[in-house]
């Protein structure tokens, strides 16, 4: 039941639950970023069903090996999913596979593909979320795996396609990231939602009277938010400190710019 709860519930319920989740709490424009993602994703596997077809464990254990020859004239199969029916007294997964024009669509795996999509973004703005979609990501190769629909080298190319479509937008993402975080483009959802009330910066900081915030640019190319007085401090941290440069095999040191202002 879990693997079916996962497979054949929460699989075609959460790119709308990401999504909703990312309206609230990410970057304003992020949400436009991710349906892209979904999509790009989606039409490249897609195209690899049709372009290179491949078959699902389900058909080995139905035809037996070595396989036979395949042709868009078998039907689907259900496979470990005729078991819910059973359980349902339904004939809605049979019917619903037998029906599918893809019989032959393992590579990359889909179900893969969005579970690794939503944790990519809802990764990027929260570490809880992280672990819970880290979960979701293993719950859903695991019940795939185990009701006979994909082979692991299918998971982990729906992961390729996903991490390909995210790279894509990666740098729009730091300008949304940039703007939001200067307050350029606006509240994010939940502040909206709850403008004027104590709500509206329960997961953010307000915005204090006099304060600006201005954006740190790290190393590793992303941005932390910073008062006026942070940035000014820091920055002049890094001018007044004395550097070493080595120029030639000749040694210079920097000097404090105001070593000779008056009153020094």
């Amino acid at each position: 039941s879990q693997a079916w709860l996962s497979y054949g519930v929460i699989h075609f319920i959460s790119p709308f639950l990401a999504a909703f989740w990312l309206w609230l709490f990410a970057s304003p424009g992020v949400v436009s970023i991710f349906a892209w993602c979904f999509g790009i994703q989606n039409c490249l596997g897609i195209i690899t069903h049709l372009s290179m077809p491949t078959a699902a464990p389900w058909y080995g254990d139905q035809y037996g090996y070595p396989l036979p020859p395949g042709n868009y004239s078998m039907p689907g199969s259900a496979a470990g999913l005729v078991r819910v029916d059973a359980v349902l007294g339904t004939h809605i997964y049979a019917n619903a596979f037998k029906a599918s024009p893809l019989v032959f669509g393992a590579f990359p795996s889909l179900h893969g593909a969005f579970s690794c999509c939503c944790f990519l973004f809802v990764a990027r703005y929260s570490r809880r979320g992280a672990y819970i979609l880290g979960f979701y990501v293993l719950w859903q190769w695991f019940s795939t795996m185990y009701l006979r629909h994909h082979w692991r080298i299918d998971l982990l190319g729906g992961l390729a396609y996903s991490a390909f479509a995210f790279s894509i937008f990666y740098r729009s993402l730091q300008r949304m990231d940039k703007a939001y975080a200067t307050g350029a483009s606006g509240e994010n959802g939940w502040q909206r939602l709850f403008e004027g009330t104590r709500l509206q910066y329960l997961f953010d900081k307000r915005t204090e009277k006099g304060y600006v915030s201005v954006m740190g640019d790290r190393d590793d190319g992303e941005y932390v938010r910073l008062s006026v007085d942070d940035a000014i401090r820091n920055h002049r941290e890094r001018d007044l400190e004395s550097a070493w440069v080595d120029d030639r095999g000749a040694t210079w040191t920097t000097r404090d710019p105001t070593e000779h202002m008056p009153g020094k």
